[in-house]
């Protein structure tokens, strides 16, 4: 029930999906926001066709469609890291002495990520860039990654004035889409499987309020993006001599 509720769940999310590709799309707001579009692109192309395709296909439980999946959700989570990197860059363009620390520690994160990967399943299984095993774990540790990065962002732009209320809304979506999923994981981990089904739902749902809160974003909150005025010239009146009487 839990699965059948979650595939009806993916209809409304492939909705905003292409919904937020048109308003990208119009008055050519896709030039402005262009790592947004083509992230969004590819989402939408993943979730919304390759994956329905494949499981039409192959079926649910094939290894075909476990292979389709794996190797298209790291894909996704490699794109997501990018643009939550790209969020950096454009919180802190403004200033430029903080960018070179922040772009060597998101490489860092990278390439730690990618390691400990390799390591937590080296000891266990041969062949591991072949094996999809290491896919799995690397795209989950990278997910991982991206939900630390994506909270210090967000605690970091509540301190900064540069940035406008777009972007906030840009983290705090994408925000939703990793805390809702890992919260659910954690809990059903905690209650030793006992909410798996709503485990399961809470990503079509994340998903669906972050293409939401995009979707205002994007047409909405750049309507609203406060217009700075240059400060008012008090002007100081110059008063007119006294005249003094002459005396004699």
């Amino acid at each position: 029930m839990g699965n059948e509720f979650g595939v009806l769940l993916q209809y409304p999310g492939y909705a905003a999906e292409f919904l937020l590709l048109g308003a990208l799309l119009f008055a050519g707001r896709w030039r402005k926001l262009s790592a947004l579009f083509f992230y969004v692109l590819a989402f939408a192309g993943v979730d919304a066709i390759l994956r329905p395709l494949a499981r039409e296909a192959f079926g649910f439980s094939s290894v075909r469609y476990f292979y389709i999946y794996w190797i298209s959700d790291v894909a996704l989570t490699f794109a997501t890291f990018l643009l939550v990197s790209l969020f950096f860059r454009q919180a802190f363009a403004k200033e430029s002495k903080h960018w070179p620390a922040i772009r060597t520690g998101l490489i860092a994160a990278f390439g730690l990520t990618a390691l400990v990967s390799y390591l937590s399943v080296a000891a266990h299984y041969a062949h591991l860039f072949i094996d999809v095993r290491f896919l799995m774990q690397f795209s989950q540790d990278l997910y991982f990654t991206c939900l630390i990065l994506i909270t210090v962002l967000f605690v970091m732009l509540q301190a900064s004035e540069s940035a406008g209320d777009q972007l906030h809304l840009l983290v705090s979506g994408m925000g939703i889409q990793f805390a809702g999923p890992a919260a659910a994981m954690a809990l059903d981990y905690v209650t030793s499987g006992r909410i798996g089904a709503v485990a399961q739902l809470s990503a079509p749902v994340c998903n669906l309020a972050m293409f939401i809160t995009w979707l205002y974003a994007v047409t909405r909150a750049a309507e609203k993006a406060p217009v700075k005025h240059a400060p008012e010239t008090v002007r100081i009146p110059v008063l007119s001599p006294i005249p003094v009487r002459a005396t004699r």
